[in-house]
């Protein structure tokens, strides 16, 4: 953890000792990638400072996509959050344009089961007895088979937005972060390090707030539509 090779000389005392300091800067943020090298035209170090956390697992990934010009990397963090990596990841047009995808799809399925299931679950109460009556509904030939299909089309829209996501989230988080960089290189402060990561960087409270406004959104239609 000191820095030094496993061979090739005594050991030498480095100013910390045996650990690195808390919080210290790893010996190679890009992980393992020339901060030099080329990826999408800027240099990795630029990209490192403009994505902040977690810089040694994407420059790798970065390189590896530019070097094979592949669009295809899985992200399990992108697919099981979908377009709220994204938008924590500041990839904001993607990250809209998959929010807007999943915010349709979801809205049609609440306004589907509110007109045509809401209507049946008669007297039941609690979670369980809902569920149970739900089951009951979808088998016992009570709602027509078209509107059974619709759901499961919409479920398994809502399905691959989340799967593609996954298998391209990385790629389309590469090649903001790389547009962000070239633009300001592009104006002459591509070394400007309190631009690059202010730029960059990650959102929590931008995540929240869409998963938040999608949220309010199925709740207004499910009162609307009742």
């Amino acid at each position: 953890r000191c820095g030094l090779p496993l061979t090739g000389g005594a050991y030498r005392q480095t100013g910390y000792g045996e650990y690195a300091p808390f919080r210290a800067v790893p010996l190679n943020p890009c992980g393992g990638v020339d901060p030099k090298e080329d990826i999408g035209g800027v240099p990795a170090e630029g990209l490192a400072v403009c994505v902040q956390v977690n810089t040694v697992y994407y420059l790798p990934r970065f390189f590896a996509m530019s070097r094979d010009a592949s669009r295809v990397r899985w992200n399990w963090a992108a697919f099981f959050c979908g377009p709220y990596w994204l938008l924590f990841r500041k990839a904001y047009l993607p990250g809209g344009l998959f929010w807007g995808a999943l915010a349709l799809l979801r809205t049609l399925f609440t306004m589907v089961t509110c007109k045509n299931i809401l209507p049946f679950l008669g007297e039941a109460s609690t979670n369980a007895e809902q569920m149970t009556r739900y089951m009951q509904i979808l088998t016992d030939g009570t709602v027509p088979e078209t509107v059974i299909l619709l759901l499961n089309l919409l479920l398994f829209l809502q399905f691959m937005v989340h799967l593609l996501c996954g298998l391209f989230g990385n790629w389309l988080y590469m090649r903001t972060t790389v547009r962000r960089v070239r633009r300001l290189r592009e104006q002459g402060e591509g070394t400007n390090h309190i631009l690059l990561s202010g730029c960059g960087g990650v959102s929590l409270l931008l995540g929240l707030l869409a998963y938040s406004m999608l949220s309010v959104l199925q709740t207004m239609v499910t009162f609307l539509v009742r």
